[in-house]
């Protein structure tokens, strides 16, 4: 089954999710009741569109902690990006947030 299938056969009869009735997209595949009114969605591409990707610095200083070995071993296999710190101030940052995330893993 394609994902729109799937949504249609475990969502469809609940009251919040509506056939689509877009302006903006002619293409949209369904609707949901929300709060502050009815959203559509169109579900082509739908992983690419809501991909949220972890910044490759962020990943890199989760590789190189040495004070959470499970952040550590997470990130093993992601490629990251090397650090280059700059002269002035990049090393106190580092260091600053490695204090935070060894708070964070304890």
């Amino acid at each position: 089954k394609s994902f729109e299938e799937k949504l249609k056969a475990s969502l469809g009869k609940l009251p919040v999710f509506l056939k689509p009735a877009s302006k903006t997209d002619k293409n949209a595949h369904f609707g949901i009741s929300h709060y502050a009114g009815v959203v559509n969605y169109n579900v082509t591409a739908w992983l690419e569109k809501n991909k949220d990707p972890v910044n490759e610095t962020v990943v890199e200083l989760f590789k190189s902690t040495s004070t959470c070995q499970l952040l550590v071993h997470l990130w093993r296999d992601h490629p990251g990006q090397p650090t280059v710190a700059p002269k002035d101030d990049g090393k106190k940052k580092r260091r600053v947030v490695e204090e935070k995330l060894f708070h964070l893993c304890i």
